[in-house]
Parts: C-alpha cells; sequence; structure tokens
C-alpha cells in the first residue's frame, strides 16, 4: 500500500483543516521519477505539510494514490 501509518496519522492530526491531499513528481538526473506526496492546509496561509517521498513514480502508485484522493499537482 502506498499511503503509510505515518501518512495516516498526519491525515487525522490535521483531519479538518485539510484542503487538499497532493502529490507531484520528481524526475532526477538518473532518469528515475519520484513522487513526493503533501498536504494543502486550509488554514489562510496556504501552508503545504510535507510528507516525504515515497519511492519512484509508478502506474499502480499514481492510481493507488489518486483512490485515495490525492491530486497531481503539475510543476510549473
Amino acid at each position: 500500500m502506498v499511503e503509510t501509518e505515518r501518512m495516516k496519522m498526519i491525515k487525522s492530526l490535521y483531519q479538518g483543516e485539510i484542503k487538499e491531499l497532493c502529490y507531484d513528481e520528481i524526475p532526477r538526473e538518473d532518469g528515475l521519477t519520484l513522487i513526493n506526496v503533501y498536504i494543502k492546509l486550509d488554514d489562510g496561509f496556504d501552508t503545504k505539510l510535507n510528507l516525504g517521498i515515497i519511492g519512484v513514480s509508478t502506474e499502480e502508485k499514481k492510481k493507488e494514490l489518486e483512490s485515495l484522493g490525492y491530486k497531481r499537482i503539475l510543476k510549473k
């Protein structure tokens, strides 16, 4: 499973303040792409709480994250 116990615990701590569950992809020089997961809080400050890198990006991981309510954020 992609969502770790730590991620679930942090989500439950901020349950009333979560605006969005997000992930983005970070390309590396060696050709691998990593998935970074974070939470946007609805706190008036546009706070992003980084949950960390969960590993190498695969279609299966992205589909599982999206089924859990995470949105892919495209970097500019």
